[in-house]
């Protein structure tokens, strides 16, 4: 089964309207969303890592979207020596050989600066360092069933993070009726002139035109007006509530989802908070 018909079934069709584009950006966020707050447990950070290895070419790597270093060594030519990691402003004094703090092969460094990891003495061809990391799989795609580097058990957090940030976006998306190129009844009451094709789809203008027809007591053009006046409240009226009906069913679905993600964290994590009330502090926050 796809993340997103997994993501469809708490959620909904999100092919139309189409919510596709942050439905995967919410997928790739729930990967380090879950990555960052489990790969503190060590038993499940073994099974996040991946490795990369540094040579001749590459000698440097990124660590733009690395969350974690878990280990590094250096070859020396014969066997695998663990790196030590130090501040990059001290590497002038491990690589200068007349320093008392230079060091060989033997006794391989690393730091990271502005970004990039690197490895002293610097990697080269017969003599590798490996990289052992935590960097989240952002290549995830809705149609995909599986994470790189990353536990099966874990991949429902990854849904329930995407299904509620996706639940937030709809609600916001809701509106209260409108008409495309028309101004609201809302407005305060325009002049407007019935031979005006452009006035009469405006609707702070209608009053303005039954109160001319009342002047020139064209009673039946008067009661016309009124009686579209009163159809578009209705129907404003019913379209009003089945939007509200339609958020609420989402905000209780986010709600839901929520205590859901939380509760898949307690399995791993000691969560000490009141998840109603952590909760309804966000909704609140985000009204």
């Amino acid at each position: 089964m796809s993340f997103k018909t997994e993501i469809e079934a708490i959620v909904g069709d999100i092919d139309s309207p189409d919510y596709t584009g942050q439905a995967a950006l919410y997928l790739v966020e729930g990967v380090k969303f879950i990555t960052k707050s489990l790969m503190s447990l060590p038993e499940i950070a073994n099974r996040m890592t991946s490795s990369t290895t540094l040579n001749n070419s590459p000698t440097t790597m990124s660590t733009a979207s690395v969350l974690k270093i878990v280990s590094i060594t250096r070859n020396d030519g014969s066997r695998d020596r663990k790196a030590t990691e130090i501040n990059s402003e001290d590497v002038g004094d491990y690589t200068d050989v007349n320093s008392i703090y230079y060091t060989s092969k033997l006794d391989p460094k690393w730091y990271i600066s502005n970004g990039t990891l690197n490895v002293i003495p610097t990697p080269a061809a017969g003599q590798s360092a490996l990289v052992k990391h935590i960097t989240p799989d952002t290549s995830v795609a809705l149609s995909d069933t599986s994470v790189d580097n990353f536990p099966d058990e874990l991949e429902r957090g990854i849904i329930l993070y995407a299904s509620k940030e996706l639940l937030r976006y709809i609600m916001n998306q809701i509106r209260k009726p409108n008409v495309a190129g028309a101004s609201t009844l809302t407005d305060n009451i325009v002049a407007g002139d019935i031979d005006t094709a452009s006035d009469r789809l405006e609707f702070d203008k209608w009053f303005d035109m039954t109160l001319d027809f009342i002047q020139k007591e064209d009673v039946e053009l008067a009661s016309s007006m009124m009686y579209t006046i009163q159809t578009y409240l209705a129907n404003y009226q019913a379209d009003l509530t089945a939007d509200t009906q339609q958020y609420q069913w989402y905000e209780a679905q986010y709600i839901k989802v929520s205590q859901d993600l939380l509760t898949f964290l307690a399995q791993y994590l000691s969560l000490n908070i009141d998840m109603n009330k952590e909760i309804q502090d966000e909704i609140t926050a985000n009204d």
